[in-house]
């Protein structure tokens, strides 16, 4: 899933699919922003929320530190959503 962003950080475009498929895009001059992320980030924060967190990134152009904001949000909200799940694990001891 990923979202392209136009000037004014409008969304234009918002793709989510479940097979492998490869959509081609043309890059405009006036793009400035493009995400591509697992659905471990689209899942837990809303796009607006993920423009408004990217953007001051964007205009100190830190990627990575966008990259950081984004990791650390979706993982913040999944610990608190899954915080009541426990795993349950077992292990068969086969042929012994």
């Amino acid at each position: 899933m990923g979202v392209i962003a136009k000037p004014g950080f409008f969304f234009v475009s918002i793709k989510v699919i479940r097979i492998k498929e490869v959509l081609e895009f043309q890059i405009e001059r006036d793009d400035k922003i493009l995400i591509i992320a697992s659905d471990g980030v689209w899942e837990f924060l809303p796009n607006e929320n993920v423009m408004h967190s990217v953007i001051p990134f964007y205009e100190n152009k830190d990627i990575n530190g966008a990259c950081r904001k984004l990791v650390m949000q979706s993982t913040s909200i999944w610990k608190r959503v899954f915080s009541s799940f426990l795993p349950l694990i077992k292990f068969f001891s086969l042929g012994r």
